[in-house]
């Protein structure tokens, strides 16, 4: 009976997870938030499944807000997860997800690496598994993205094909033609560069069908390939009527699809010498673009509208609370510095009776980066220590990518003064940065931070 009670609990965490999935083309921010929570409940019932989906939904939330930083983390994560409780589909969405990550900055031959990796992993995956045929579509889906990115059209055409007969497979009707109506569109995207005539086919095919399995960023893109079609026909009216009706879709607003929306919105008017409508659309445009963040003093706000009388009191009140703010925090710094001092001289003990300069082609490598500032040092440095980043996470998963980076620093024993000539900081920032990981890690005062680290 417990061990029935505990595969329902699993079940139904699952389905939650799922159906949250869905939530995240209406309300990306709620999603992750509930993910967070799927998550957590996942660990405590051994709910292994629903665990990967979660964090599956984190990526997704990040590639929704475009922070790639976190991408790769979350994809990483996700891979180290589902490598550890040896699901190969998970391990083989989680290799897509980096390599759609890369494609996204343009690296593509990190991305076909990515995607090699994970053509090898999926062999692995059961034949009737549905979530397998469908991580083995949106394999063939990324690699189509990899050759379009390339410039190689028939190779493009090709993989939207094997995706297609991959979907043939699912023995859901409804889940299959869902997929067909998707197909469809990625086949009008693929024939653009082609031929006009089949890919404004394929995107009214797909069109046809949305009622059934509507889909906000399906339907955009086939109304946005049809726009593009209008336009290049030089049926001006038309494209815009496509156009704007793509901007009336309701789902989330993915900004770089919107932005190359609003462009050519934008393109439409100056032919159409409406001057008044470029100029309102290239501020929607421009405003994609800015991350506009507005703070507001309150108690400020409350002491300029407060009456006069007794307004002398509160200010000694003020005051002296802010006085005695104050001195709690002089000596909270002076404490910490102390602590910062004994730390350090405690580090310098241990890297001196350690070897000083260490050796070898990797750490050579690394430290050639680090002095060079080459934006490769992360990559290089994931690859000498792969799971450095992910065991960094499974203490906290609320550090930061910056932070981590400091902590390789520290993985590589470079001293504060060198991290401070590293990374551009004044040594006494050095130091206080020390003193958050170590807080933010739960390093006890009393082990030494470049010893502890050496561990990981």
């Amino acid at each position: 009976m417990l061990f029935s009670q505990e595969t329902t609990a699993q079940k139904g965490l699952l389905k939650r997870a799922n159906k949250n999935y869905g939530l995240l083309s209406t309300n990306p921010k709620k999603a992750f938030i509930e993910a967070g929570k799927i998550e957590k409940e996942a660990q405590q019932i051994n709910a292994k499944e629903a665990e990967l989906r979660a964090i599956e939904i984190k990526y997704a939330y990040y590639e929704i807000e475009n922070d790639f930083t976190n991408m790769i983390v979350f994809s990483k994560y996700l891979f180290q997860k589902a490598q550890s409780y040896k699901m190969p589909v998970y391990q083989t969405i989680a290799k897509i997800h980096l390599a759609d990550t890369y494609l996204y900055n343009k690296i593509s031959e990190k991305a076909l690496q990515e995607l090699n990796e994970a053509t090898e992993i999926s062999i692995s995956i059961r034949e009737n598994d549905s979530l397998g045929i469908l991580a083995k579509s949106n394999l063939f889906i990324a690699f189509s993205d990899y050759y379009s990115l390339n410039g190689e059209c028939d190779k493009v055409i090709e993989y939207i094909q094997k995706s297609i007969a991959e979907n043939v497979k699912i023995s859901n009707d409804t889940a299959r033609q869902k997929l067909q109506y998707v197909n469809y569109a990625n086949l009008a995207s693929a024939f653009m560069s082609i031929n006009h005539d089949s890919a404004e086919y394929y995107a009214k095919l797909s069109l046809s069908i949305s009622d059934t399995y509507e889909r906000d960023d399906v339907e955009l893109l086939n109304l946005s390939i049809l726009g593009e079609i209008s336009k290049n026909k030089e049926d001006y009216e038309k494209a815009l009527s496509y156009f704007k009706e793509a901007e009336k879709l309701k789902g989330h607003k993915h900004p770089i699809n919107y932005r190359n929306l609003y462009s050519n919105i934008i393109e439409l008017y100056k032919e159409l010498n409406d001057y008044q409508n470029v100029k309102v659309y290239k501020a929607k445009r421009d405003s994609l673009k800015l991350n506009i963040s507005e703070k507001q003093n309150i108690f400020l706000h409350k002491l300029l509208n407060e009456k006069k009388e007794g307004k002398t009191n509160i200010y000694i009140y003020i005051l002296s609370i802010l006085l005695l703010f104050m001195l709690i925090f002089i000596l909270l710094i002076i404490r910490k510095n102390r602590i910062l001092s004994q730390q350090e001289k405690t580090s310098q003990k241990y890297l001196e009776e350690v070897v000083k300069d260490p050796k070898g082609e990797d750490y050579s490598k690394l430290l050639k980066a680090l002095r060079e500032k080459d934006p490769a040092f992360m990559f290089y440095f994931d690859e000498t220590f792969p799971e450095f980043s992910s065991r960094l996470l499974e203490i906290n998963p609320k550090i930061t990518q910056a932070e981590i980076e400091f902590c390789t620093l520290l993985k590589l024993k470079i001293q504060s003064k060198d991290i401070a000539k590293y990374k551009n900081l004044a040594y006494k920032t050095a130091q206080n940065k020390k003193y958050i990981i170590r807080k933010k890690l739960n390093i006890p005062k009393h082990i030494d931070l470049y010893q502890w680290f050496e561990g990981v």
